[in-house]
């Protein structure tokens, strides 16, 4: 399973470039909670199309709210919506789809998120955590990185026809077991020994 630790970091011009340091966890502490909106514009999905290999991002937009933690952290719940090209599992065929996503995130010191993961094995419903690298919140790494992580990985043209030999063992597209390749019987060479052929 993909998590975040998995994706490669890229540069924070993917998004706007603000949003980099658009929020510190000591300014969520003295403030309280902040929510900010995120919309990519074009030149942003197409890095983001680029840098996760899909045949486009049509239009990205991101809600996310931000709240300060013990720990020290920060706790965020953020909602992505977007429109997605990519390529048909079966046929290559370009297959759009809307991405409709909730999650959640804390964000720890890395010290604090060790302790955490291993409590996460008995809990398998707590927030998924990340380091907390300083005192900012690097808000545009995290909103692509929810995309990702939210993309279909078996996109599929509903007109796509699977190919037969693919669903059956032997290749016969009724699934017959006499359409199975034969294999060579181990004990076919004795039986011929002891019959003198």
């Amino acid at each position: 399973m993909t998590d975040r630790q998995d994706i490669n970091p890229q540069p924070t011009d993917r998004l706007s470039k603000p949003l980099a340091d658009a929020v510190s966890r000591t300014d969520l502490a003295e403030n309280g909670p902040r929510t900010v909106h995120v919309t990519a514009d074009t030149d942003q999905c197409k890095a983001l199309a680029d840098r996760f290999e899909l045949s486009a991002v049509d239009a990205m937009t991101a809600q996310v709210t931000l709240t300060a933690i013990d720990g020290p952290g920060v706790r965020i719940e953020g909602h992505i919506d977007a429109t997605v090209v990519q390529s048909c599992v079966v046929s290559h065929r370009p297959v759009t789809e809307r991405v409709a996503d909730d999650f959640t995130l804390q964000l720890l010191p890395a010290a604090r998120v060790e302790e955490v993961e291993e409590e996460m094995v008995m809990d398998p419903d707590a927030d998924e955590v990340d380091v907390l690298d300083g005192d900012r919140v690097d808000l545009a790494e995290i909103v692509a990185q929810s995309l990702a992580l939210a993309l279909n990985p078996y996109p599929r043209d509903p007109a796509a026809e699977i190919p037969a030999t693919a669903t059956t063992l032997g290749g016969d597209p009724d699934g017959d077991a006499e359409g199975e390749t034969k294999r060579p019987n181990p004990f076919a060479v004795l039986k011929k020994l002891k019959d003198g052929s």
